[in-house]
């Protein structure tokens, strides 16, 4: 039987990025009266960190264990800027703060994937400067993303990266030879459908080809020429290939929905996506 989540989209389009603790809270209440069973807990800002680990994210887990719902995966998305730039894959000091996160990620009921979202690559433009290699820059992305992988296995857990547009390593191949370099099987992606459709990847061999490093997923749809986040079966993602593949791949986890929309829209746009994917009948 398929269990249905929200991703973190359900709650920033209720109240932005910048919200707090106790908004992400409240909003599990509105997740499970939509019918929704799991969750993905994020801390997006570095300034919230603080917030979390002192008593924030305890009364979200407390919340989450009394409505019943499950941590599908926690994500660390103040991480996110660390993989922007070469000076930033180089400065591992931000790691210290995902240390503290992913102990705090470990004390939630069931959650056993700690994922990274990767930002875009933005190359520095200093006048003079010497070209940066793409050996150089992919040894650095290997040895961030090893000491993130050494964190989230000391908590007991798992890592997912989110391959966004036009970040390091790119696309799923890139993650391939990242994966087989790191070689470790506690590395895997969080699959996020939209980023996947907008980079031209071939949706209905994606899970085939990412055997059994699907650690968690972004269900969302788009038209492929723009990375955007619509609600499943309002975009061109051909969804029951899609679907059927992340099961024949052994993908067991909660299938999980994310969608951007204004406030006001947050209820109708997760119940025609929710309604959607029920219609599909892949189980």
């Amino acid at each position: 039987m398929t269990n249905y989540g929200v991703s973190p989209a359900f709650v920033f389009s209720r109240h932005t990025t910048n919200y707090s603790a106790a908004e992400f809270r409240n909003s599990l209440h509105a997740a499970r009266a939509l019918g929704f069973s799991a969750f993905q807990p994020e801390i997006y800002h570095q300034e919230r960190v603080g917030e979390w680990l002192n008593g924030g994210g305890a009364e979200i887990a407390s919340l989450a264990r009394e409505l019943d719902l499950r941590v599908s995966q926690f994500v660390a998305h103040f991480l996110m800027p660390g993989f922007a730039s070469r000076a930033r894959l180089v400065d591992h000091s931000d790691l210290e703060t995902l240390k503290r996160v992913a102990e705090e990620a470990a004390r939630f009921p069931g959650c056993a994937v700690l994922t990274v979202p990767l930002a875009r690559f933005q190359p520095e433009q200093q006048a003079g400067a010497a070209p940066v290699s793409h050996a150089e820059l992919w040894g650095l992305l290997r040895d961030k993303v090893a000491a993130c992988l050494a964190i989230a296995r000391a908590a007991g857990l798992r890592l997912a990266l989110e391959l966004l547009p036009y970040s390091l390593p790119v696309n799923s191949e890139g993650f391939l030879r990242l994966a087989a370099e790191i070689g470790s099987p506690d590395l895997g992606v969080n699959l996020d459908t939209g980023h996947a459709w907008a980079q031209r990847e071939v949706m209905e061999l994606l899970p085939s080809k990412l055997h059994g490093r699907i650690f968690g997923v972004h269900l969302k749809d788009n038209n492929s020429d723009v990375n955007l986040p619509l609600a499943p079966g309002k975009g061109t993602i051909p969804w029951v290939p899609l679907l059927r593949g992340l099961r024949a791949a052994g993908y067991s986890g909660s299938w999980d929905i994310e969608i951007g929309c204004a406030p006001e829209r947050v209820e109708a746009e997760y119940k025609d996506g929710l309604a959607f994917l029920k219609s599909l009948r892949i189980d």
